[in-house]
């Protein structure tokens, strides 16, 4: 990715992948704890 311009060096490649991967886990934590959140119907 550095060769192709994507990035200009290495260290912000690794910085946005962390990046990245540390927003995917707070998604993933988010829609667990929205999903457990949910009750049972009153009847």
């Amino acid at each position: 990715m550095v060769e192709t311009g994507e990035f200009p060096n290495r260290s912000e490649a690794i910085r946005s992948a962390v990046r990245d991967m540390l927003n995917e886990q707070t998604t993933d934590k988010r829609q667990r704890e929205s999903t457990s959140k949910r009750g049972w119907a009153k009847v």
